[in-house]
């Protein structure tokens, strides 16, 4: 088998081998029958998150879009339908509905697993966000 030279690629004429057509053939399938692809959620700190939407909104917003991500940071601000764990010079913006509001206030550290929605004026924000752990603020 000999490959065809393509326009701007490489065009000599070494015959293609059997493991370099398998691998294509492996990396190029689906997930087999059954396999479960459901990833977890992508754990980054509220501090990480807010300073690379700082550096380059367009690419973390290309990263992070519609992604799962699980956010730790400390609690600053709590409103009925949004709050914010402090990530540096900016916040994570933490929306969830009124029925889910979450039992944290400001100066406990919490996670949530939330949608990156976009990057907002005020930072990140995440949107159907739940509590996944939290530390009270110490007295």
């Amino acid at each position: 088998m000999t490959r065809t030279p393509t326009p701007g690629c490489d065009t000599d004429d070494e015959p293609i081998g059997a493991a370099a057509v398998a691998a294509t053939l492996l990396l190029a399938a689906g997930p087999a029958p059954g396999e479960d692809r459901k990833a977890g959620p992508v754990e980054v700190t509220a501090r990480a998150l807010a300073g690379a939407c700082a550096a380059d909104a367009r690419t973390a917003e290309d990263r992070y879009s519609g992604q799962v991500l699980r956010v730790t940071g400390l609690v600053t601000t709590v409103h009925d339908d949004i709050l914010y764990p402090k990530g540096g010079a900016d916040a994570v913006g933490v929306r969830y509905d009124k029925a889910g509001k979450p039992a944290v206030k400001a100066g406990d550290t919490a996670t949530f697993d939330g949608t990156f929605d976009r990057v907002a004026v005020l930072g990140p924000t995440l949107t159907d966000s739940k509590l996944v752990a939290r530390a009270r603020a110490k007295k």
